[in-house]
């Protein structure tokens, strides 16, 4: 299952509210909650972190729980991560003073895996099974190598577009970007390989990067073979609605086309 960023936002927020009530039930619901964010990284050691800034005074602030947007993640695998971070963000927010005189002790190097993490990680282990929170990076971690192509077409001619996730917001500007002027969008899936050339060749128009492809025989050859497997989604536009959004130079163009024909 390949989930969406709305989906893991969702399901971080549920996971850590599960992790807290069960191992935590002392504690859950006194602290600032975690905010939740992508990074993006090439390296498996880095598939999620828990960050916060701590003031003189002694107060957390900007807690929040990055996920590298590169890793494949499974709903198995992001429940085991959230948990291990939600040691992380417990432990800092239990015993402010000493994390406090950790991170500010030039004489000793902060260690993020200290008694604390080590005696929850073996209770949420003991409970969830042996190796579910783990300190090495999991061998079952991989990144991802899928990406989206979307094309937006008309009667004579196709636009592309690259995104990195299926999510219906971002859907929807990219038919509202089209000005009206596209009758169709297309989505189909494909690897890291073929969006680094369409990355190339990409013009910019509005919020998103589109490619005419035409002149770029090497990537059409590429997309052709994309093309080959069917879409992972196919929607007709609605006309009228669509209408509504073309620019006054579009509009313009369609009185002239009419007024010749």
């Amino acid at each position: 299952m390949t989930l969406t960023r709305s989906q893991m936002k969702k399901l971080v927020y549920q996971y850590f509210d599960e992790c807290s009530e069960k191992y935590f039930p002392d504690y859950a619901g006194k602290f600032e909650k975690p905010k939740f964010s992508f990074q993006k990284s090439q390296s498996l050691s880095s598939v999620a972190y828990y960050s916060c800034k701590i003031f003189d005074n002694k107060e957390l602030k900007d807690q929040i729980f990055f996920f590298n947007k590169n890793v494949d993640f499974s709903l198995e695998l992001l429940r085991s991560v959230v948990f291990h971070e939600t040691i992380h963000y417990y432990d800092t927010n239990i015993d402010i003073n000493a994390f406090y005189n950790e991170v500010n002790n030039d004489e000793k190097e902060y260690k993020e895996h200290n008694d604390f993490f080590m005696k929850y990680m073996d209770i949420i282990n003991s409970v969830e099974g042996p190796g579910y929170i783990a300190i090495e990076v999991r061998k079952d971690i991989s990144l991802r190598d899928y990406y989206y192509i979307v094309e937006l077409q008309n009667e004579e001619e196709s636009v592309y577009a690259r995104i990195d996730e299926l999510e219906e917001n971002l859907i929807h500007t990219i038919m509202e970007s089209g000005n009206g002027i596209y009758n169709t969008l297309l989505i189909y899936e494909t690897n890291s390989f073929v969006m680094q050339m369409l990355r190339k060749i990409t013009t910019s128009l509005k919020y998103f990067r589109y490619a005419y492809v035409d002149e770029h025989v090497e990537f059409s050859a590429m997309l052709e073979v994309v093309k080959k497997t069917p879409p992972l989604m196919k929607v007709e536009l609605d006309h009228e609605k669509c209408n509504e959004h073309k620019t006054d130079e579009h509009k313009a163009d369609d009185r002239e086309t009419s007024e010749k024909s």
